[in-house]
């Protein structure tokens, strides 16, 4: 179904538009202003995330923005202070120290997983709680998988690898969070399906790039659901490492499907890749999930 059959079925007025169209009409509404939001968003998150876009900003900036919030801040604490990030067991306690310690990307990631949080914690969003708890948590594996790819088979930054994990499912989130109030369409799995099939790439497109984030996050998660596994590449990029990895989560959650799909794709020959070299990479990704779920709170 075309959006554009879908907004004149809607306009004729034969009849009440499904519930698809009912949504896709305030979806369009939404697209079409200057900026889409999402209900329950951190404004200071969003504030962050655009300092960040400049990698020469400065910690103190970061603190002053940081410290602002102090649930934030106590996050960001706990996550540098975890067994991810501080292995040695050499503890930081201030804030400053913490952010250095994470990095850019990092502290990307913690802010993203501080937004999650305060959605889900959003009294009009309690009805979706848990499909918003359950999405974030997919998001999480795959931003594991995305590092874990990254620092072992390209040369792609394994922290920006796994912040684009993290933010992969941007667009399945706003649907989410707009469905919450169209009753008709939570009970309804094939409309959210169809919902999230058409429109979570363009939303997501939209959303990241108002974050103002960095370009090849935005392209990688534009692109990663129409990666031509028949092309010629060089080597490993960051929309490559997206789409291997929600593939390898089938690994984890269908071993049948996953060795179907493995025997059909091609994509992981041209890099040099085996379907046991994947399975390998998800045994051994299990300590790493289990350390960024940590860190992220989960």
């Amino acid at each position: 179904m075309s959006h554009a059959n879908v907004m004149s079925d809607a306009a004729s007025g034969a009849g009440s538009p499904s519930p698809y169209a009912s949504v896709v009409s305030e979806l369009t509404d939404d697209l079409g202003q200057d900026t889409i939001t999402l209900l329950g968003y951190p404004d200071i998150a969003v504030r962050i995330q655009r300092a960040l876009v400049d990698e020469n900003v400065s910690t103190q900036q970061l603190v002053r923005l940081v410290g602002s919030e102090p649930v934030l801040t106590s996050r960001i604490l706990c996550m540098a202070n975890s067994v991810a990030l501080n292995p040695r067991g050499s503890p930081v306690a201030d804030l400053a120290s913490a952010i250095r310690r994470m990095g850019l990307n990092q502290l990307r990631g913690a802010v993203a997983s501080y937004a999650m949080a305060q959605l889900r914690a959003t009294r009009e969003l309690q009805v979706v709680a848990q499909p918003l708890r359950e999405l974030w948590q997919k998001s999480v594996v795959v931003a594991a998988l995305c590092g874990a790819l990254a620092r072992n088979h390209s040369k792609v930054n394994p922290d920006l690898a796994l912040l684009t994990g993290l933010l992969h499912s941007v667009g399945k989130l706003y649907l989410l969070i707009k469905s919450s109030r169209h009753p008709e369409v939570l009970a309804d799995d094939s409309t959210q399906s169809e919902l999230a099939c058409d429109w979570h790439v363009t939303i997501a497109s939209a959303l990241l790039e108002q974050w103002k984030l960095p370009p090849a996050i935005v392209e990688a998660v534009s692109e990663y659901e129409y990666f031509d596994s028949d092309a010629e590449h060089v080597e490993l990029n960051l929309t490559g490492i997206l789409y291997l990895s929600t593939v390898m989560i089938d690994e984890i959650q269908d071993p049948e499907q996953f060795d179907m799909l493995m025997s059909s794709n091609q994509v992981l020959t041209r890099f040099g890749i085996s379907a046991e070299q994947c399975r390998q990479l998800v045994s051994e990704s299990e300590k790493e999930i289990a350390g960024v779920m940590e860190s992220l709170g989960l």
